[in-house]
Protein backbone atom coordinates (compact mmCIF):
# COMPACT_ATOMS: atom_id res chain seq x y z
CA UNK A 1 0.00 0.00 0.00
CA UNK A 2 2.63 2.35 0.75
CA UNK A 3 4.43 1.43 -2.67
CA UNK A 4 1.19 2.17 -4.46
CA UNK A 5 0.90 5.99 -2.98
CA UNK A 6 4.65 6.56 -3.13
CA UNK A 7 3.82 5.54 -6.83
CA UNK A 8 0.61 7.82 -6.86
CA UNK A 9 2.35 10.89 -5.53
CA UNK A 10 5.43 10.51 -7.36
CA UNK A 11 3.30 10.14 -11.19
CA UNK A 12 1.64 13.31 -9.71
CA UNK A 13 4.49 15.34 -9.20
CA UNK A 14 5.58 14.27 -12.35
CA UNK A 15 2.45 14.96 -14.21
CA UNK A 16 2.11 18.65 -12.23
CA UNK A 17 5.90 19.41 -13.25
CA UNK A 18 5.14 18.29 -17.20
CA UNK A 19 1.59 19.57 -18.00
CA UNK A 20 0.88 22.01 -14.94
CA UNK A 21 3.79 24.15 -14.24
CA UNK A 22 3.65 27.63 -15.45
CA UNK A 23 6.57 30.15 -16.15
CA UNK A 24 7.44 33.21 -14.29
CA UNK A 25 5.60 36.77 -15.30
CA UNK A 26 7.02 39.96 -14.35
CA UNK A 27 4.73 41.77 -11.66
CA UNK A 28 3.67 45.20 -13.00
CA UNK A 29 6.37 47.05 -11.01
CA UNK A 30 9.88 47.36 -12.16
CA UNK A 31 11.69 45.06 -10.19
CA UNK A 32 9.50 43.12 -9.21
CA UNK A 33 9.07 39.44 -9.98
CA UNK A 34 6.36 36.57 -9.66
CA UNK A 35 6.31 32.91 -10.80
CA UNK A 36 3.61 30.76 -10.44
CA UNK A 37 3.23 26.95 -10.03
CA UNK A 38 -0.48 24.85 -10.58
CA UNK A 39 -0.77 22.28 -7.96
CA UNK A 40 -2.30 19.06 -8.76
CA UNK A 41 -2.48 15.64 -7.21
CA UNK A 42 -3.88 11.97 -7.34
CA UNK A 43 -7.43 11.35 -6.08
CA UNK A 44 -8.43 11.16 -2.25
CA UNK A 45 -11.43 9.89 -1.60
CA UNK A 46 -13.00 10.68 -5.17
CA UNK A 47 -11.68 14.00 -4.67
CA UNK A 48 -8.99 15.64 -7.08
CA UNK A 49 -6.59 18.07 -4.98
CA UNK A 50 -5.17 21.22 -6.62
CA UNK A 51 -3.97 24.17 -6.13
CA UNK A 52 -1.75 26.98 -6.69
CA UNK A 53 1.92 28.79 -5.26
CA UNK A 54 2.72 31.91 -5.73
CA UNK A 55 5.98 33.56 -5.38
CA UNK A 56 6.88 37.17 -5.63
CA UNK A 57 10.28 38.74 -5.21
CA UNK A 58 9.92 42.53 -4.96
CA UNK A 59 12.71 45.19 -6.28
CA UNK A 60 14.07 46.00 -2.48
CA UNK A 61 14.88 42.33 -2.09
CA UNK A 62 11.60 41.00 0.02
CA UNK A 63 9.79 37.64 -1.08
CA UNK A 64 6.31 36.69 -0.44
CA UNK A 65 5.38 32.72 -0.87
CA UNK A 66 1.63 32.08 -1.15
CA UNK A 67 0.54 28.35 -1.52
CA UNK A 68 -3.71 27.42 -2.02
CA UNK A 69 -5.18 23.99 -2.02
CA UNK A 70 -8.25 23.14 -2.40
CA UNK A 71 -10.75 19.78 -2.75
CA UNK A 72 -8.43 17.82 -0.31
CA UNK A 73 -10.58 15.27 1.41
CA UNK A 74 -8.56 15.25 4.69
CA UNK A 75 -11.00 18.00 7.01
CA UNK A 76 -8.39 18.90 9.97
CA UNK A 77 -5.39 17.41 8.65
CA UNK A 78 -2.02 19.05 8.91
CA UNK A 79 0.23 19.35 5.88
CA UNK A 80 3.18 19.79 4.97
CA UNK A 81 4.74 22.84 2.12
CA UNK A 82 7.78 21.86 0.69
CA UNK A 83 10.13 23.98 -1.48
CA UNK A 84 12.94 22.30 -3.86
CA UNK A 85 12.32 19.27 -1.20
CA UNK A 86 12.64 21.40 2.22
CA UNK A 87 9.92 22.46 4.24
CA UNK A 88 9.16 26.17 4.41
CA UNK A 89 5.85 25.71 6.74
CA UNK A 90 2.27 23.89 7.02
CA UNK A 91 -1.08 24.26 6.12
CA UNK A 92 -4.43 22.75 7.83
CA UNK A 93 -7.35 21.59 5.70
CA UNK A 94 -10.50 22.61 6.59
CA UNK A 95 -14.36 22.06 6.53
CA UNK A 96 -14.40 23.94 2.89
CA UNK A 97 -11.55 20.72 1.87
CA UNK A 98 -9.27 23.51 1.22
CA UNK A 99 -6.05 24.95 3.13
CA UNK A 100 -3.29 27.97 2.49
CA UNK A 101 -0.05 28.68 3.99
CA UNK A 102 1.50 32.51 3.69
CA UNK A 103 4.86 33.49 4.55
CA UNK A 104 6.16 37.26 4.22
CA UNK A 105 9.92 38.05 4.99
CA UNK A 106 8.27 41.66 5.66
CA UNK A 107 7.05 39.93 8.61
CA UNK A 108 10.02 38.31 9.69
CA UNK A 109 9.19 34.92 8.27
CA UNK A 110 11.72 33.24 6.12
CA UNK A 111 10.77 33.15 2.34
CA UNK A 112 13.50 30.70 0.38
CA UNK A 113 14.44 31.56 -2.79
CA UNK A 114 12.05 30.26 -5.40
CA UNK A 115 13.22 30.52 -9.12
CA UNK A 116 12.41 28.77 -12.63
CA UNK A 117 12.26 25.12 -11.85
CA UNK A 118 11.83 25.04 -8.03
CA UNK A 119 9.13 22.33 -6.70
CA UNK A 120 6.57 22.89 -4.64
CA UNK A 121 4.95 19.81 -2.78
CA UNK A 122 2.06 19.51 -0.59
CA UNK A 123 2.34 16.15 1.59
CA UNK A 124 0.84 14.75 5.04
CA UNK A 125 3.25 13.97 7.72
CA UNK A 126 3.91 10.09 6.22
CA UNK A 127 5.84 12.31 3.46
CA UNK A 128 2.55 10.92 1.20
CA UNK A 129 2.39 13.56 -1.49
CA UNK A 130 -1.24 15.60 -2.29
CA UNK A 131 -0.60 17.68 -4.75
CA UNK A 132 2.53 19.14 -6.33
CA UNK A 133 3.69 21.84 -9.29
CA UNK A 134 6.56 23.46 -10.72
CA UNK A 135 7.41 27.22 -10.78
Amino acid sequence: MTTKRFLTGSLALLLASITMGLSGVANGKAGDAKLTARLAGASINRMVPKGVAESRTRADGSRQLKVQVENVNLIGTTLDVLIDNAKVGELTISAVLAGELQLNTNDGQAVPPIGRGSSCVVTDQAGTTIAAGTF
